[in-house]
């Protein structure tokens, strides 16, 4: 029931032209690990930082440690202060 509250939710958003990102745990902690110790240039982050509605499938299932605990921290609170769900 909540799944298909947050899929009606995201197709709102999406029909008002609204950012909306999906990522399963280990592909989001995999991008933000290529963003971070890339030498390469990578916006993957902050499009996730900056959509409207981020939805992180199967979150918990995913290794953790220090770098997932601390990626997860940081991307929430940044999502907080740009007002972002």
């Amino acid at each position: 029931l909540e799944f298909r509250r947050v899929l009606f939710r995201s197709q709102e958003l999406l029909d008002t032209a609204h950012c909306v990102m999906y990522f399963s745990a280990f592909d989001l902690f995999d991008l933000l690990a290529d963003s971070k110790f890339s030498r390469e240039k990578n916006e993957g982050a902050e499009f996730i930082l900056d959509s409207d509605l981020l939805i992180i499938d199967d979150l918990g299932t995913e290794l953790t440690n220090s770098f997932v605990s601390s990626q997860l921290f940081l991307c929430i609170n940044e999502r907080i202060m740009r007002r972002k769900s």
